[in-house]
C-alpha cells in the first residue's frame, strides 16, 4: 500500500461516500478544481490501478459531484465548481483539527 493511499484513510467520508477511492479522487480534483483528467492521468496522480477507480469515477459523476465531458476515445472529468470551493473549506478545517490533534498528541508525551 503507498503511503498516499493510506494517508487517505483517516478522512472521515466513508460514510458519505463510501470508499477511500472517492475520498482520494474528490480530495484531488478539488485540489485541482479549474483541471479536467482522463482516468488514466488520475489513476497515475494517486496512485491507483485504472480500473480501481473507473466505477468510482462513474459513481461520483451519477451523485453530481463530478462532470465530464466525451473527447475523443477520452473521457475528462472534473468536479462541479460549485462543489470544489465547498469541499476545499471542509479539507482545510480537517487540516486544522489534524494539527491540533498531533500537538496535542506532543504535549501528552
Amino acid at each position: 500500500m503507498s503511503e498516499n493511499y493510506t494517508a487517505y484513510t483517516n478522512y472521515p467520508f466513508s460514510e458519505l461516500f463510501g470508499s477511500v477511492v472517492k475520498q482520494q479522487i474528490i480530495k484531488f480534483l478539488t485540489e485541482n478544481p479549474d483541471k479536467e483528467f482522463t482516468v488514466l492521468e488520475l489513476a497515475r496522480a494517486l496512485p491507483l490501478n485504472q480500473s480501481s477507480i473507473s466505477k468510482p469515477l462513474d459513481s461520483l459523476e451519477s451523485s453530481g459531484l463530478l462532470e465530464s465531458r466525451k473527447d475523443g476515445k477520452f473521457r475528462y472529468y472534473k468536479m462541479k465548481s460549485r462543489y470544489a470551493e465547498h469541499f476545499h473549506q471542509v479539507y482545510a478545517s480537517l487540516r486544522v483539527v489534524q494539527a491540533a490533534a498531533l500537538r496535542d498528541k506532543k504535549k501528552d508525551k
